[in-house]
């Protein structure tokens, strides 16, 4: 069976680095869609639309990419109920596994300030503290790193428990 890995946890926390760790290590493919689908759709808001919208091309990318390979990361803040719905309906086609990624909120900030924001939504201080103040939908997680001091051979021992 397929299965989608799925790397949960506020802005700022490691998904992106940890994803593209993965692919590159375990060769793995990792769908940011940050830069895939969420950098190309415009919203004129944050509505119900924008959401949408994004959920069903985030499910589209990851169909087109499981014609290609048996395993796939995704990442997510995971605190949209539409990310929720996204995550049953792939249930129904391939197995999904949870993988939370935790950070302190202040070193998530660091390193949103750091990072190359042409591969990021863009969005306020406050937008990004507002975001990561909501607790993930998904509550029931297959792995939980802690990734404040963590080095990358211990992300790929921990995450081959999953394999």
């Amino acid at each position: 069976m397929k299965t989608l890995y799925t790397l949960i946890g506020p802005k700022g926390s490691g998904k992106t680095y940890i994803g593209s760790l993965l692919d590159k290590e375990l060769h793995i493919p990792f769908l940011n869609v940050e830069t895939a689908v969420w950098l190309h759709i415009v919203p004129q808001d944050m509505s119900d639309a924008y959401f949408r919208k994004g959920f069903s091309k985030v499910e589209e990318e990851i169909h087109r990419q499981f014609v290609h390979t048996d395993k796939l990361i995704v990442d997510s803040v995971g605190t949209s109920p539409y990310f929720v719905a996204l995550l049953d309906h792939i249930r129904s086609m391939y197995q999904v596994k949870f993988i939370k990624v935790v950070a302190p909120l202040n070193l998530c900030i660091d390193r949103i300030h750091r990072r190359d924001e042409t591969l990021h939504v863009p969005m306020t201080e406050e937008q990004i503290k507002t975001m990561n103040a909501q607790e993930p939908l998904i509550k029931n997680y297959d792995l939980v790193i802690i990734n404040d001091h963590i080095l990358d051979k211990e992300i790929i021992t921990e995450f081959k428990t999953l394999l």
